[in-house]
């Protein structure tokens, strides 16, 4: 993830055009994040202490990836707004 949004930063220069697709990229890192902390918060055979861990991260991930989302809209309204 921070490989990728180095070498995203280099290739699109983040203050040229606006940086819409870091957020993007954060957002489906979290989200990827997100589904693999579900996965063991439903596995049967984990423990109830990684079950709670796995489902605490889930929400912050989960919440992170809302937060990347309303970042890049949030981005495009202001420019949208300021011209």
């Amino acid at each position: 993830m921070f490989l990728g949004t180095s070498v995203n930063a280099c290739i699109t220069k983040m203050h040229e055009e606006g940086p819409w697709g870091f957020y993007v990229g954060w957002m489906l890192a979290f989200l990827f994040l997100t589904s693999g902390s579900l996965k063991i918060a439903v596995n049967p055979t984990a423990s109830r202490r990684a079950i709670k861990a796995a489902g605490i991260l889930a929400l912050v991930f989960a919440f992170l990836a809302l937060a990347s989302l309303g970042g890049c809209f949030g981005l495009g309204a202001y420019k949208k707004l300021n011209g």
